[in-house]
């Protein structure tokens, strides 16, 4: 599961973004591995519906809905962003699959209309803990600062479990092995 975050703050990030996620499709088992992306601005939505991982549908998918348009000026909800990537990860685990989450933004919780929508730490105590998490979740581009948001979620996971790449990490060529390892662990 790609939670891509397509708000104007994470905007310079999604060539990076669209890099890594195909490298991920590149290495994925085209009929045992499934993937899906998920677009967040100020809600979220699927892009690419549980599907193979195929290279061309997932770049002509990417190149039409991740970008950012004008009508995404309105926030950015990583609490919805984040519960749809939960619900989707538990039910896929029901059905057998090993379930990664990766989110792909900067991580700013920018206000959203109503302000249901945007993360709060307690809501991390809506994913399992411990030992029942057999979950994996990865941030890339996550930004100094956003980091401390996000840590109560991050405590939920076995520490081989989890990853956190700042846009430093993203960026270098050794991003896509740890996402894998992530991925495969």
């Amino acid at each position: 599961m790609c939670l891509v975050d397509c708000s104007l703050s994470s905007a310079r990030y999604l060539p990076r973004s669209r890099e890594l996620i195909l490298g991920i499709a590149e290495g994925l088992d085209e009929n045992a591995d499934r993937i899906e992306l998920l677009r967040l601005t100020h809600e979220v939505y699927p892009i690419y519906r549980l599907n193979s991982p195929s290279r061309p549908d997932l770049r002509s998918v990417m190149d039409a809905y991740s970008g950012w348009v004008v009508t995404d000026a309105r926030g950015t909800a990583y609490g919805l962003g984040l519960k749809y990537l939960l619900e989707r990860c538990i039910e896929l685990q029901r059905k057998g699959f090993d379930t990664t989450g990766l989110v792909f933004g900067d991580g700013k919780n920018e206000p959203v209309p109503g302000g249901g929508g945007n993360w709060r730490s307690s809501s991390a105590r809506q994913w399992p803990g411990g030992r029942a998490n057999r979950h994996r979740l990865g941030f890339v581009f996550l930004e100094p600062g956003s980091d401390r948001v996000f840590q109560p979620l991050l405590d939920r996971f076995p520490a081989n479990h989890c990853a956190v790449l700042n846009p430093v990490q993203a960026s270098r060529r050794t991003a896509l092995k740890q996402l894998e390892d992530l991925i495969r662990s």
